[in-house]
């Protein structure tokens, strides 16, 4: 386990390989192969910090929006913020996987490197597969980038090289690597005067934008494809400052309601009981 975390894994994965041999041992002890179980006497490698999620605000991811018009991959920006689909979900999207004319969009793939070749594998988990009805802006940016790809596949001719049919793609159609997506995308935060985020922030803000914007929670997990409500609701959303805001003026228009029809009926009374004195 030590060698394991000098090597570089993450606590969480070496914690995951002492619970196998946990597994492994308890069974070698039913067979009388071993004595005791010596994994239950190790003391799994300290988890790091939870990082804390960084989301954008409704000005921020405005002011973002506006910096990546006419971007070459201004869709890929937008369908991540808009939709909330992880980076290797976005670039592992197919134009199979995207209908332009109904205007939804099916997350089935990943795009994942394998001895140093790009493939497409099934998602994780069956909450992860998710079909999305696509917002008017977003459908607009695709059928965009649609075109403009279009274009460059004619400009570079037979050196195009988009064998898997990606939506994102190099401009001479092959797989984006997702390290080079990221710095782009920091330039692009910087050049907006924006702080600096992670590329999966993107994911958070769509989840935190979507609730300050009024839509149920249980659409979000969906949308997203979270495994559990729970996760939708405490994980990742992040209540906005101007959401808290906004639930202090609702509040005082409550009370200020109630009030002035405690008000109102308080002067009913007394005007009923003048009248019953005359």
């Amino acid at each position: 386990m030590n060698a394991k975390t000098a090597a570089g894994l993450a606590a969480k994965t070496v914690h995951y390989m002492k619970g196998t041999l946990q597994v492994a041992l308890n069974q070698a002890m039913k067979w009388g192969m071993v004595m005791r179980n010596v994994a239950v006497l190790v003391d799994s490698p300290t988890k790091a910090p939870i990082k804390e999620v960084a989301p954008l605000t409704i000005e921020e991811a405005t002011t973002f929006l506006e910096a990546i018009r006419g971007d070459r991959l201004e869709a890929l920006y937008v369908v991540a913020l808009s939709l909330g689909l992880r980076q290797a979900e976005v670039l592992g999207l197919t134009w199979q996987d995207v209908d332009l004319d109904q205007g939804r969009l099916e997350v089935r793939r990943s795009l994942q490197r394998v001895d140093g070749k790009y493939v497409l594998m099934d998602v994780k988990t069956r909450f992860s597969r998710r079909d999305v009805v696509m917002p008017a802006t977003v459908l607009e940016r695709l059928r965009e980038h649609r075109k403009r790809q279009l274009e460059e596949r004619l400009n570079v001719g037979s050196r195009w090289r988009n064998d898997l049919d990606l939506v994102f793609t190099t401009d001479r159609g092959q797989p984006l690597r997702g390290t080079v997506v990221t710095h782009m995308f920091q330039r692009r935060l910087s050049a907006a005067g924006l702080r600096r985020v992670r590329f999966h922030d993107l994911r958070h803000s769509c989840d935190t934008l979507l609730q300050a914007l009024g839509v149920p929670p249980r659409v979000v997990m969906d949308i997203l494809g979270h495994t559990t409500l729970a996760m939708t609701m405490e994980r990742y959303a992040k209540a906005l400052p101007h959401a808290k805001a906004d639930a202090a003026r609702r509040m005082d228009l409550l009370m200020s309601g109630a009030a002035a029809q405690g008000e109102d009926r308080s002067q009913d009374r007394s005007q009923s009981a003048q009248r019953q004195q005359r």
